[in-house]
């Protein structure tokens, strides 16, 4: 299901940003550490410090709904047009 089909059928109210960057993005992984040859990989504290970030990330973003971010709709069609 696209997109669309996912969330045509709900109010922006009770549409999560946090989901939609969960459903539009294949991987939130900021360092790929599997995919490359790292000598430190076995000892690195910066993956975990990292995937500490992102899941406060979507934190911030799983209280926000879509219109939290269109509370000033007048301004941004302002902006747009």
């Amino acid at each position: 299901m696209g997109m669309r089909g996912r969330y045509a059928d709900r109010a922006i109210g009770v549409i999560v940003v946090g989901d939609i960057v969960r459903a539009v993005e294949p991987s939130l992984c900021v360092i790929d550490c599997e995919s490359q040859q790292c000598p430190i990989s076995s000892a690195c504290l910066l993956r975990e410090a990292v995937n500490q970030a992102m899941l406060a990330f979507l934190a911030v973003l799983d209280q926000l709904t879509i219109q939290d971010l269109v509370r000033n709709k007048v301004q941004l069609m302002s902006l747009i047009k």
